[in-house]
């Protein structure tokens, strides 16, 4: 029996079913793993803790970089205007840090940030009051996946700013990986092992504790169109998410 292990869940709080969804996670987690012939760890962090007890495989998200949504071969260009963009569900705050990107996005007008799949109304539910002035920031709502794949492919950049926590740092992100997969240089933290892939100043940047947001959509601003497509045909020249790179890893658990 092998065990495709994608995330490592929190239940917070004490209320009788938190009680119970967390003796179900740590018995998952901390014993039935451990027992599993296999698991396929999506991340470092869980490669490196289950490796002592069985036999581990590490397989971040994975696409088929042929397939014609990713569109790969197409002219990659790049307007006066940054285009940035998020696409995914926020989780607020829990996953990813929305607010503080609407926050930083706001103080640049040569720049513009589209949100896909969450409106206005969303943000404020879960963020609280949206800044005033904030005209460069575009909420799209809920879109179908071939929508959502496209306005990544337009986007100069794609936003993935998550604290470091033990749900984002066991999972991996796919938002990474697909906007890889569609030649769109990411601005992000380093939760997961996302560094392994990463390159600042090259597919991306990097944000942390030296080098943040403010500073890195800065350093953006300043950035030529020339140099922006530089960075977008090293995420093309990316094979590190095809699935094919992965045989001979798999190949390992049946050894």
């Amino acid at each position: 029996m092998v065990h495709d292990l994608t995330e490592w869940e929190e239940s917070i709080g004490w209320s009788p079913y938190k009680i119970i969804r967390k003796f179900d996670i740590n018995l998952r987690m901390h014993y039935c793993m451990k027992k599993m012939d296999g698991v396929i760890a999506i991340s470092r962090y869980l490669y490196d803790y289950y490796k002592p007890y069985t036999n581990v495989i590490m397989v971040p998200p994975t696409v088929d970089l042929k397939a014609e949504k990713w569109n790969r071969n197409r002219e990659l260009s790049s307007g006066e205007k940054i285009h940035l963009v998020y696409a995914g569900n926020a989780g607020f705050g829990v996953k990813d840090r929305l607010d503080i990107i609407v926050e930083s996005v706001i103080k640049h007008p040569n720049m513009q940030l589209d949100v896909i799949g969450m409106t206005k109304e969303n943000y404020v539910s879960g963020y609280g009051a949206f800044p005033e002035g904030s005209n460069n920031i575009v909420f799209h709502g809920r879109v179908p996946h071939t929508i959502a794949v496209k306005a990544v492919q337009d986007a100069d950049f794609q936003l993935l700013i998550r604290d470091s926590n033990l749900k984002n740092n066991a999972g991996f992100p796919t938002k990474f990986v697909e906007s890889m997969a569609c030649c769109t240089p990411v601005i992000a933290t380093l939760t997961s092992n996302i560094g392994d892939f990463l390159k600042d100043g090259e597919n991306g940047f990097v944000v942390d504790n030296s080098n943040l947001l403010d500073d890195v959509l800065d350093k953006i601003s300043k950035l030529t169109p020339s140099e922006i497509i530089k960075m977008k045909e090293s995420c093309r020249s990316m094979t590190s998410f095809d699935y094919r790179e992965y045989k001979s890893t798999f190949e390992r658990l049946f050894n």
